[in-house]
């Protein structure tokens, strides 16, 4: 299948259908779903005999004076003004994406500006659109069988950072990058559009923050350093291709520069065998189990309850037949 084809709303609600076994009991754990908000789009049309878009613009947008906000729920509508996205190359060069060939809306399909993402933000204050509880709950964290919080609660990720809570979220969908981070108790906000696939638009925000609240935030804590007595191996042995068991899906580490690298983003080694990326919130760790390599991303800023992280750490194991030396 190729990725850029179309594909109807009908077609993809039966392909969800068909979907019989679970990835775990609910509740026991905790994972993001795209599939989820696309439901949630299809649910609020059917409640409302409105699309989606339609509805969002009438109750949302337009309330708030968010006039260039919109659902991209028609991929035929020559959208003013907008900004395409791309993608690195080979030799230096950089791709167009396919992005307006997608319609899809729920879990994305949401075209923006920092001038109308300012006026949402500035909403969890004013509360112009809910009634009573609404905002709370949209940032009350959800809660497991075992009784254990997670970070995510109703569309919103909820944290610390550098010692100060925060309100955030990020988005990912082809060439674009996006994150709104949120510093309630000082009512500051940093929000960030990015056009280029290979764009950490999550580092570059708290970049910001780092400047602006330099006197309210807590020293960075130093990353560990790699011992010069230290015997490694070869980065070189660490690439290939790791299949997730739990969202079924690849992640490719290549070599770049003599360094191991994720999608064109050069890891730094802080041991033998693991890797930060760039602002040393994510790291990777391989390790051999049962003789299958193994690489787990534990991804450090998100929130930790009783000193332990919510969740795992994303195993990606490895397809022996797909690695590359």
């Amino acid at each position: 299948m190729n990725a850029a084809d179309l594909h109807s709303k009908p077609e993809l609600i039966d392909l969800v259908a068909r979907q019989k076994a679970l990835n775990y009991n609910p509740g026991d754990e905790y994972l993001y779903s795209n599939t989820n908000y696309f439901l949630l789009a299809e649910v609020v049309h059917r409640a409302t005999n409105k699309p989606f878009s339609e509805f969002a613009a009438e109750d949302i947008f337009q309330p708030l004076g968010m006039t260039h906000t919109r659902f991209y729920d028609d991929h035929t509508l020559v959208v003013p003004g907008r900004i395409p996205a791309y993608q690195r190359g080979i030799n230096g060069s950089f791709l167009v994406d396919w992005s307006t060939n997608f319609d899809k809306v729920g879990d994305g399909g949401l075209l923006s500006s920092v001038d109308d993402l300012l006026l949402w933000d500035r909403n969890f204050y004013a509360n112009r659109l809910g009634k009573g509880t609404l905002l709370k709950e949209l940032q009350t964290r959800g809660v497991l069988n075992n009784a254990k919080q997670i970070s995510y609660a109703l569309g919103l990720e909820i944290g610390n950072y550098r010692g100060l809570p925060i309100v955030e979220h990020g988005g990912a969908l082809f060439g674009y990058r996006t994150e709104i981070l949120r510093f309630p108790d000082q009512r500051f906000s940093v929000l960030c559009l990015c056009n280029l696939a290979s764009a950490n638009p999550s580092r570059l925000a708290r970049q910001v923050a780092d400047v602006y609240l330099v006197k309210e935030l807590q020293p960075i804590p130093r990353p560990a350093s790699l011992p010069a007595d230290a015997s490694v191996s070869a980065p070189s042995q660490f690439a290939g291709k790791y299949f997730d068991r739990l969202n079924h899906s690849l992640r490719t580490f290549t070599l770049l520069n003599n360094s191991l690298a994720d999608a064109h983003t050069n890891l730094k080694r802080i041991a033998p065998n693991k890797f930060a990326y760039p602002g040393g919130e994510t790291t990777v760790t391989f390790e051999s189990a049962g003789g299958t390599l193994q690489a787990s991303l534990l991804y450090k800023r998100r929130n930790r309850v009783d000193g332990h992280p919510y969740r795992a750490p994303s195993v990606w194991r490895c397809r022996v037949l797909e690695l590359y030396r």
